[in-house]
Parts: C-alpha cells; sequence; structure tokens
C-alpha cells in the first residue's frame, strides 16, 4: 500500500472531527435546545456586534468554560424584535442563528473577574447562559427595561381581570 493514501483520508478524517465537535458542543452548549424554539429566518435591522459574546453553556459555572475559542465567531444583534445571536459562517453546522424573544431574556448577574467586567444573561426556559461585554449589555439594556415594563403591564392586566 502506498503512502500517498494519508493525502486522501487526513482531509477527510479532519471534516468529520470538526462536525463532530460542532454537534456535541452544541448539544452541550444548550444552543440546539434553544433552536428548537427560536430559530431566525433572517436578521432583524440594527447594528451587529461582533466578539461580544464572552461564552455560551447550560449553567453559571459552565458558561466560560464551553466555547471559549468559540464566543469571538459570534454576533449578538439587539432589536425590537429580541435578541440576535449568530454563529459565523464556517461554524453554522448545528448552529443556526437565534431570535430570542425579550420577555425571554432576564438578566442573572453582574460579574468582575480581575478588572474583566461582564453580565450575564439566561435564555429562554431551558437555562442557556450568554455572557456578554458591558458595552453588548449598554446596548442590550433597554431593550430589557422595555420587556420588564411590558411584563408588569400585563401581569397587571391578568391580576385586574
Amino acid at each position: 500500500m502506498s503512502s500517498g493514501w494519508i493525502f486522501v483520508w487526513l482531509p477527510v478524517l479532519l471534516i468529520l472531527t470538526w462536525l463532530a465537535n460542532a454537534v456535541v458542543v452544541s448539544e452541550i452548549s444548550g444552543w440546539r435546545a434553544l433552536s428548537l424554539c427560536f430559530t431566525a429566518n433572517a436578521p432583524p435591522s440594527g447594528t451587529a456586534l461582533p466578539e461580544h459574546v464572552l461564552g455560551i453553556g447550560p449553567g453559571p459555572g459552565l458558561v466560560r468554560a464551553l466555547n471559549r475559542r468559540r464566543t469571538r465567531l459570534f454576533r449578538i444583534l439587539p432589536s425590537t424584535s429580541g435578541l440576535y445571536l449568530d454563529a459565523g459562517s464556517p461554524h453554522r453546522f448545528r448552529w443556526p442563528p437565534l431570535l430570542i424573544p425579550w420577555n425571554n431574556v432576564r438578566v442573572t448577574s453582574q460579574r468582575n473577574i480581575l478588572g474583566s467586567e461582564s453580565f450575564e444573561l439566561c435564555l429562554g426556559r431551558s437555562s442557556v447562559y450568554v455572557t456578554v461585554t458591558p458595552q453588548a449589555f449598554r446596548d442590550i439594556a433597554p431593550f430589557l427595561t422595555a420587556s420588564a415594563a411590558q411584563q408588569a403591564v400585563e401581569a397587571a392586566g391578568r391580576t385586574s381581570s
């Protein structure tokens, strides 16, 4: 058998490994669970914030441990219709774009570790956490406030009926 087979099978093996990694990390991080409910058809209008996602994971303690290198690939876009999250184009396999309505986004904590500030958001009912930079949070905060006010009005309407 000639040694030329490695030039054929090595690229195939690398691609299969990359795809398997995408599947596993999508499942572990909770992205797939979110995509079942909140898949976006098209990005909303607005200015996307690339490289402002610091971590994504299934729980507050695991957020920074998972996807540390992948997080630079995510774009976050706050809009009136919700919070849009998108992975970079070469990493879209099992990572469809998400549009999460504001009533499914809540702030869980603000952290300051070694002078690096971040904000943690819980997305959906599946308890997937995303950590964002202060700049991204400043752009997200007005929508969260409006959503909280809307939820209070709806709750008041239900109790007065």
